[in-house]
């Protein structure tokens, strides 16, 4: 019997680390839900590991992102909360802020908590910190933002010329 109980407290605590608060309320109302019409990307995910599947649309003015939307056949709410959140963030965000942000999230899921340094950039999504305690939910969160970065490289993958004018530009 104990061990049954530590395993039922363990589910306990999971649930409390993950249905609160903006997890939950993003994850079943979320927002920039729908397809995209005129998107200047699209682009797929899935996680084999947990099941979800999603398809991210970005509208790129520039080197800016002016809005983000997001559909999905099948996601549970960590993964849906964590692409609503992502999505609202990367509004009129410069690709290089988007890829700032990207990377701050990423080093506090793999760490278990914000750095500093990330703590202001990552602003309400360090709501996600908290997974550090479920190491199983991460992938479901990480999903949106693997996505992202498959979105930014097909990007540049797709204007290769405005890559290399970039990075070769000398500074003054």
């Amino acid at each position: 019997m104990p061990a049954q109980t530590a395993a039922s407290l363990a589910d306990d605590n999971e649930a409390l680390i993950l249905y609160q608060g903006d997890i939950v309320r993003f994850g079943r109302d979320p927002r920039n839900f729908g397809a995209m019409p005129r998107a200047s990307i699209e682009v797929g995910g899935d996680s084999p590991i947990c099941g979800d599947h999603m398809t991210l649309y970005l509208d790129l003015q520039g080197a800016r992102v002016n809005s983000a939307m997001f559909t999905s056949s099948a996601c549970c709410a960590v993964c849906k909360a964590s692409a609503s959140m992502m999505t609202d963030a990367l509004h009129d965000k410069s690709l290089i802020e988007v890829h700032l942000l990207r990377r701050a999230f990423r080093r506090m899921l793999d760490q278990g908590s914000a750095a500093p340094q990330d703590q202001e950039v990552l602003g309400p999504l360090l709501v996600f910190e908290r997974l550090g305690k479920v190491p199983s939910r991460v992938e479901c969160a990480v999903l949106p933002w693997t996505t992202l970065e498959t979105a930014l490289a097909s990007k540049l993958a797709l204007e290769p010329q405005t890559a290399k004018v970039v990075a070769l530009r000398p500074h003054h």
